[in-house]
């Protein structure tokens, strides 16, 4: 996590010197309650940015809706960089339901940084085996795999005869 975290840094910094950035108050938005593995990687993260930058750094724990109230908070931020959305899986996931949602999962976000994995799970399990090296590097990549992700949900729901809301 440390790497993600010193990347993610350096990415910020650089933007920093070249900018002004950040010129106001960073905010990380978390969909999920207080206290959970997502909201304490927020706040891990909020202490090394506030540090770096020197700006404040406030984590906005939105949860319900299965994480579509602080993404859709996300999506209509405006998009000057200072605000963050830290997510998970759930962010392709609704999309891949069919769910009617206030926001395009793919055009209206921009892929920062991955900030933590769990030992194990650095790539999604379809490709368990392939290596850490098999994960996406580039935004693009990512973008591609969670449009894959979103066929692969799709069909399931198809195949199964699953419905969004579990019936």
């Amino acid at each position: 996590m440390k790497a993600w975290v010193a990347a993610l840094l350096a990415a910020f910094s650089c933007l920093a010197a070249a900018q002004g950035f950040p010129s106001k108050p960073i905010r990380i938005l978390v969909p999920f309650p207080p206290g959970g593995g997502t909201d304490v990687a927020a706040r891990a993260l909020a202490e090394h940015l506030q540090r770096d930058l020197g700006q404040p750094v406030l984590v906005d724990n939105r949860s319900g809706g299965n994480s579509v109230i602080a993404t859709e908070a996300a999506a209509r931020a405006e998009p000057d960089g200072h605000t963050l959305l830290l997510t998970t899986d759930f962010h392709s996931i609704n999309a891949a339901f069919g769910l009617r949602l206030p926001y395009d999962s793919l055009a209206d976000f921009a892929f920062v940084s991955r900030v933590s994995a769990l030992k194990g799970t650095e790539v999604p399990a379809r490709l368990a085996g392939a290596g850490v090296d098999a994960a996406p590097s580039t935004p693009e990549e990512l973008e591609q795999w969670v449009r894959e992700d979103i066929a692969r949900y799709r069909r399931i729901i198809e195949l199964t005869g699953a419905k969004p809301d579990g019936r």
